[in-house]
């Protein structure tokens, strides 16, 4: 993989992790390992270790020190929270 700067490299990553936990092809609870994902991106592990802070802090993964990255279950009150957006006016849910 070719970019041109280290920030889109990092966007690139991000976007790619980021569609592929909410397309559910990354399993839940399974571990994001630094060393596979740039790996796989074909970078090294420091625009890995930025998207994997900047996934924790939009509570998408949780990392474990000394263990990995998550991917974190959302809870019923994240879920129910996100059904009142999707669903303000009519709270039809069909």
């Amino acid at each position: 993989m070719k970019k041109n700067n280290k920030e889109s490299i990092e966007q690139y990553v991000y976007e790619e992790i980021k569609t592929a936990i909410f397309n559910r092809k990354i399993p839940v609870k399974m571990q994001l390992s630094e060393e596979q994902l740039a790996e796989a991106f074909a970078v090294s592990r420091t625009p890995i270790r930025s998207v994997l802070k900047k996934l924790q802090y939009e509570k998408l993964i949780h990392i474990h020190p000394n263990k990995g990255a998550f991917i974190n279950l959302p809870s019923s009150k994240e879920i129910e929270e996100v059904r009142r957006v999707d669903y303000p006016v009519t709270g039809n849910e069909n």
